[in-house]
């Protein structure tokens, strides 16, 4: 996530960096981390943080991003 072009989710906020945060799946379980960026996500997060199934609201920069671990009813794999 971030305002760079090689970003999978683009943010369009000049307080974003360009590599600012990534969601990566491990041990059965979805976690956001801070890439340390220069204004920090998640109140200037340094360890991940769980995604659980309820939204969390992410603060990346000026943006609020809503997210949640993905409903895998319906998905194979």
């Amino acid at each position: 996530m971030g305002r760079g072009h090689e970003s999978d989710l683009r943010i369009s906020d000049i307080s974003v960096s360009r590599a600012h945060a990534r969601i990566f799946y491990e041990d059965d379980s979805y976690y956001i981390e801070d890439l340390a960026s220069k204004f920090g996500t998640l109140m200037l997060a340094t360890d991940p943080i769980v995604l659980e199934n309820e939204n969390k609201v992410l603060q990346i920069g000026r943006t609020l991003v809503s997210a949640s671990k993905p409903n895998k009813e319906g998905y194979e794999n």
